[in-house]
């Protein structure tokens, strides 16, 4: 069976179009962060990283994105902030909200800096749990 993935859309978060995937159906969102640089639709190249993110939303919602400044989002020379990183996260959650007119909530790992970021930036986080990082 051939694998079509996910089509790719594009959010505004602070002026900056950040890109983003969403696959699978099931109760529980994932928000899959990636590490220094990604690309969505590149992933799908790596049989490795193809493998995970099936297997992931066979039992959740996948959701995927680049990270401002890298892969199919808007480009630039400015350094962000991690506070900006999780705008960025938040943007794409309520875009995937407005779409299946589901709470998007994240529920897997980032490391702790950057959830102690999600509080600081006053970004409501019921039920979260961490979310997942690629290195």
């Amino acid at each position: 069976m051939n694998f079509i993935p996910p089509e790719t859309r594009c959010v505004k978060s602070d002026g900056m179009h950040i890109a983003y995937q969403v696959l699978g159906e099931g109760p529980l969102d994932v928000v899959f962060v990636p590490g220094f640089v990604s690309n969505v639709e590149a992933n799908w190249a790596s049989p490795a990283r193809s493998s995970l993110f099936r297997r992931l939303s066979s039992f959740c919602r996948l959701i995927l994105f680049d990270k401002r400044g890298t892969g199919m989002s808007d480009r630039t020379s400015q350094v962000f902030s991690l506070e900006q990183h999780m705008h960025d996260v938040q943007a794409v959650m309520d875009d995937v909200h407005q779409l299946t007119q589901r709470d998007a909530w994240p529920k897997v790992t980032f490391n702790n800096r950057r959830c102690s970021c999600w509080n600081n930036a006053g970004i409501s986080a019921n039920g979260l749990i961490h979310l997942l990082t690629c290195r």
